[in-house]
């Protein structure tokens, strides 16, 4: 996170859970994630794009300029519905529809997602 944020990216965290603010301050995250999407701010659950759109609009920038990252094959169908690019996190097998998986956040680095995404 800290490399994202160094390198001027803006984050947004769109989550179903309404446990957000608490898990964010046990891992020490709350200042990474300004802009947060929790359940009360959206209608409709995924694979509605609907939050991944609330997640782009809150950072001002247009779906088709961010990455969104997800766990389960419908937060990437939600993704690539809203216009944005999905990043599956497991199993390639289930997050067969994301544009790139990897098998778990310890790849999540700036220059491995430069280099896979290139």
């Amino acid at each position: 996170m800290a490399e994202l944020k160094t390198n001027g990216f803006l984050l947004a965290l769109a989550s179903a859970s309404k446990n957000v603010p608490v898990v964010l301050d046990r891992l020490e995250l709350s200042q990474y994630f300004p802009n947060r999407i929790c359940p009360d701010m959206f209608i409709q659950e995924r694979p509605n794009p609907e939050i991944y759109l609330k997640a782009s609009a809150s950072i001002g920038s247009a779906p088709a300029d961010c990455i969104g990252i997800s766990y389960a094959a419908s937060g990437i169908e939600a993704i690539n519905a809203a216009g944005a690019l999905s990043v599956g996190i497991g199993d390639r097998r289930i997050l067969k529809e994301a544009a790139l998986v990897v098998p778990s956040t310890r790849e999540l680095t700036l220059a491995n997602l430069r280099a896979q995404l290139s």
